[in-house]
This record gives C-alpha cells, sequence and structure tokens, in this order.
C-alpha cells in the first residue's frame, strides 16, 4: 500500500510538538467549520481506503463509567469512533494511520485530543455494528485550554 506522505510540505509537522494528550476539556460545542473540515476529511479517508470512522457530537456516555479510573477526564462529548473490520487484515493499520491524521488536523484547528483504547463503555457508543466489526479505538476531540 503506497500513500503519499502527508508531511511533505510541513503542514502538519509543525503541530507535531504541540501535539499532548488532553483530559480535562471545555464544555463547548465544537465550531460548525472546524465539524465540517473533520467530517469532510472522515468521509474522504473512508471512501479512499474503505474505512469505517464515525464523529459523534454531544454525546458524551461512552465516558461516563471510567470517572474514577485510569482515564480520568472532564467535557467530552465529542470523538471519533474508529471501527475495525477483520475481514481486512490491514485495517487496523489504516485506522491507526488515518484515526492520526485526524487527530493532527484536530491540533491545527486548536483541539485538544486524547487516544482511548479500553477506559470506555463500548456498548454505550451510538455504533450499531454488523457482524465482524468492533470499536478498535475513540479519540476524543475538543475545545481545551492551553498550557
Amino acid at each position: 500500500m503506497t500513500r503519499r506522505n502527508p508531511f511533505q510540505n510541513n503542514s502538519l509537522i509543525n503541530f507535531w510538538k504541540p501535539l499532548c494528550s488532553r483530559r480535562k476539556y471545555i464544555p463547548e460545542p465544537l465550531d460548525q467549520a472546524d465539524i465540517a473540515v473533520l467530517q469532510k476529511l472522515i468521509d474522504e479517508y473512508n471512501a479512499k481506503e474503505n474505512l469505517d470512522i464515525r464523529f459523534v457530537l454531544d454525546n458524551g456516555d461512552a465516558f461516563k463509567g471510567f470517572r474514577k479510573s485510569y482515564g480520568m477526564f472532564s467535557g467530552v462529548t465529542n470523538y471519533i469512533g474508529l471501527i475495525g473490520n477483520k475481514n481486512d487484515i490491514l485495517n487496523n493499520e489504516k485506522l491507526g494511520y488515518y484515526g492520526e491524521l485526524l487527530v493532527l488536523h484536530a491540533t491545527v484547528l486548536g483541539l485538544g485530543t486524547c487516544w482511548v483504547g479500553g477506559t470506555f463503555d463500548r456498548k454505550s457508543c451510538p455504533f450499531d455494528l454488523p457482524d465482524g466489526e468492533s470499536i478498535i479505538a475513540l479519540s476524543r476531540l475538543a475545545k481545551c485550554r492551553r498550557k
């Protein structure tokens, strides 16, 4: 699988260093322009690589049961869900690659992010998954205070 290097023009590489995981978010809705940019990218990546990446807005139910665990955080209501397909042996690799591109783009937009692999309630995610698919990971996306 040959991919164009997304950093060849340094457009995203400049945002690598300020990228850091956030656990506290400002409970404000995302800007409609930011939502549109991210949804366009998700649609593009899904079509290009036959992926199932989903954008969830204003629904933090998946994170409500883990407040006292390792994954303590606040103000989370928006995230991307990376859905894996067991019939595609490269699916997890592609999800990781394009999921991280989305995280970098979210950082460019000034949003905070944090990957979540296990400290969320899969049953509370608003995904109707067919047989052979499962939630691989989520990444929270929200406004946050910059240090």
